[in-house]
């Protein structure tokens, strides 16, 4: 199975990986009163936060390293609070909604806040300086060479994080590698290296520990942590079966939020008619720059294309999605508004394996409604294969999308946008954005 990322604004790239596990069980509700309270009571829940409970995952070794990208920590994520009696004192939640940015550039310093899910860890109350939160991966069985964890973060006076790694055949707290910890620098993103362990199975663990702030506004603390992304290769494994993508047309499956690995496997070979059609990675494959047959794609659909920021021109986007929470130097397509509606259309393209199509977003405002349309060659209709959720307040950040795209050929991919009234752009890598 092959992934096929198409992030609209830059460059698109081919993976072959191991589909995540798609898992339908609900975690275990919380109490997450502590988590208000160490925020004064303003955080605005969209739901009733959700724990992370062991319970509810698998704990099954991670397949392949986009396995351990989590953007919702919902039941999706490879990540779960700690078991084990005394290990951890606290534990990680699911958060949800917006966050007071006045109270949270006091307390960390910077007013840009986390948006949609993320995990928080808090405490109302000062604890002990060993108290702490635990937050451990599914096991890895195998890394090849050194790896690396990203993440935003957010954390309140005094609490740090650290990031550590413990082999499977060592007890609980005897870690082999503990990373220095994280105290500054909200909201990040923290770059941490992962030394392999000789080959040996092992976890990576988040320590949120250190609640001990104590003032009339706050006493304890909070850690916040999103969009954790691994970057490492596994040790091969010639006898892996491939996990296919499910052949329903009705039904199809979809992944949200995730992105993959940083390099491309060179040995995936996508063979197609060019006469008919255009190799898939040839059509969906984008950086934007002059050079690339995508690039002329653009052409005559109103679109431009541009290296630069649009911070002076439409809704202040600072940068693509290729590193989070932006990259300033990346290049994307866009369009200004305001507009009725324009549609920007690919080109025939033709597919030999089950894919996916990954593509992000970023909308800038509440207007604007953007589509994504599928169509198969001699099929009369197109499918819509996205539709922008309505939002309740503005959201200046990415989202992620994945689509499953089957064995055939097509006739194009279409982004249709009505009432645009911002931009819009692609990319690839972890970059691909689409903005209004």
């Amino acid at each position: 199975m092959l992934l096929l990322l198409i992030y609209f604004a830059s460059q698109l790239l081919v993976y072959e990986c191991c589909m995540p596990p798609l898992d339908s069980q609900a975690f275990v509700l919380g109490d997450f009163q502590s988590a208000a309270r160490a925020f004064g009571d303003t955080i605005n829940k969209v739901q009733t936060p959700i724990k992370l409970d062991a319970k509810t995952v698998k704990n099954t070794v991670v397949s392949d390293p986009i396995d351990l990208f989590c953007y919702d920590f919902d039941d999706k994520c490879r990540w779960r609070n700690i078991e084990g009696a005394g290990v951890d004192e606290l534990d990680w939640y699911q958060g949800a909604g917006f966050l007071d940015e006045s109270r949270l550039r006091v307390s960390t310093g910077t007013h840009l806040s986390p948006d949609g899910y993320y995990g928080i860890a808090a405490s109302d109350r000062i604890e002990f300086p060993t108290s702490k939160a635990i937050l451990v991966s599914d096991p890895i069985d195998c890394q090849l060479g050194q790896a690396e964890l990203r993440f935003m973060y957010w954390t309140s006076p005094d609490v740090k994080l650290i990031i550590c790694t413990k082999s499977m055949s060592k007890p609980a707290g005897d870690y082999d590698y503990c990373a220095s910890a994280i105290e500054t620098g909200d909201p990040g993103p923290a770059y941490v290296s992962i030394p392999d362990l000789a080959g040996e199975p092992f976890q990576i663990y988040v320590r949120a520990e250190n609640f001990i702030y104590n003032s009339a506004n706050l006493q304890g603390g909070f850690a916040i942590i999103d969009n954790i992304e691994y970057f490492g290769e596994f040790c091969p494994k010639p006898q892996l079966m491939r996990h296919k993508v499910p052949h329903s047309r009705t039904e199809p499956h979809l992944l949200s939020d995730a992105v993959v690995p940083s390099q491309a496997d060179q040995s995936i070979i996508i063979h197609s008619n060019p006469d008919i059609h255009k190799d898939v990675c040839e059509v969906l494959d984008c950086s934007f720059n002059a050079t690339e047959y995508c690039a002329g794609q653009v052409h005559g659909s109103g679109w431009l294309t541009t290296t630069f920021p649009t911070s002076d021109i439409i809704g202040g986007i600072p940068g693509d999605a290729s590193r989070l929470p932006y990259n300033k130097d990346g290049s994307f397509a866009y369009i200004g508004g305001p507009q009725m509606k324009t549609r920007y259309t690919t080109k025939k393209f033709s597919v030999e394996e089950d894919l996916f199509l990954m593509f992000a977003y970023f909308k800038a405002n509440q207007m604007g409604d953007l589509r994504v349309f599928l169509k198969r060659e001699y099929d009369t209709k197109e499918q819509l294969l996205f539709t922008t959720p309505k939002l309740t307040l503005e959201s200046h950040r990415w989202f992620r999308e994945v689509r499953p795209l089957y064995p055939g050929n097509y006739e194009y991919v279409s982004q249709y946008y009505n009432e645009l009234a911002l931009l819009i752009r692609h990319k690839g890598f972890s970059q691909g954005d689409i903005l209004l």
